[in-house]
């Protein structure tokens, strides 16, 4: 239970959806198209990690391309907002209900080269401050994203680190990592 919230639906944005594929997702729709209730309580959009570097992991264009699929102004998330307003009035939810959304947090791995800038200065990934610096980037990016998109009826209720364990042998750190990442969201109000 998150503030209410017992059913998250994992979203993989790579789908593409549309109004009509992501309805039932946010509304339950019987045998003969009705809608009858809502259906999850939020979704989480993840994104598996897409980019052309050697090593697997998402640099700085990568995740500003996974964002921006993501947020697609008619697929995704662009979709998902405009079915909430479609359907509020059907279901009952005022008009002010903004549907909470949940979004990934892309595995911020070790690696060589640069992830991008930050801040005025190329940024790589060899030290926990750099890695740090990478997370709140990211997550002050997917704020500024989503304002710009102008979604109506949707709001961000937190962030999900996409890593399900902690790789303690990629760093003596990563426990570290996932902890500022824990205290950066929670510092904005997220889950």
């Amino acid at each position: 239970d998150i503030d209410g919230i017992n059913s998250i639906c994992l979203m993989y944005t790579a789908t593409n959806y549309t109004p009509e594929t992501i309805k039932p997702y946010f509304a339950y729709v019987d045998k003969n198209g009705k809608v009858v209730d809502t259906m999850f309580d939020a979704m989480l959009f993840l994104g598996m990690p897409i980019t052309s570097s050697a090593d697997g992991y998402m640099r700085q264009a990568d995740m500003k391309s996974f964002v921006s699929v993501a947020m697609g102004a008619n697929t995704n998330m662009g979709a998902l907002n405009t079915v909430v307003g479609q359907l509020k009035g059907e279901l009952g939810l005022d008009d002010d209900f903004k549907y909470p959304i949940f979004f990934s947090v892309p595995n911020i791995g070790i690696y060589s080269g640069a992830f991008g800038e930050i801040g005025g200065k190329t940024v790589s990934s060899s030290s926990l401050d750099e890695r740090t610096a990478i997370v709140e980037w990211y997550i002050d990016y997917v704020e500024e994203q989503f304002d710009a998109a102008g979604f109506e009826n949707l709001t961000i209720k937190g962030f999900y680190w996409f890593a399900e364990s902690i790789d303690y042998a990629r760093s003596v750190n990563e426990s570290e990592l996932v902890k500022s990442f824990n205290d950066y969201s929670h510092e904005k109000g997220y889950k």
